[in-house]
């Protein structure tokens, strides 16, 4: 449902969509002390929020900026 979803949202919002989640997951993973997977979220939301920014100005945006969020979590620690 969510990807049925996803697939009909303009790529602007899609990227502010991607953007919270990996930021929410970053703060998620800092309270755990996993500093390593907060910073790789931290460097997701940075990709999202520029494709966010491509697409508001009409440049084109890469696929793989829009991805699909991931599923499950990085590994356990």
């Amino acid at each position: 449902m969510a990807n049925d979803f996803l697939k009909n949202m303009p790529p602007a919002l899609k990227s502010l969509w991607q953007l919270e989640n990996e930021l929410r997951k970053s703060l998620q993973n800092a309270v755990l002390l996993r500093r390593a997977d907060a910073n790789e979220n931290l460097e997701m939301a940075r990709r999202h929020m520029k494709a966010a920014l491509s697409a508001v100005r009409g440049e084109p945006v890469a696929d793989d900026s829009v991805a699909p969020p991931r599923t499950g979590s990085h590994g356990s620690k």
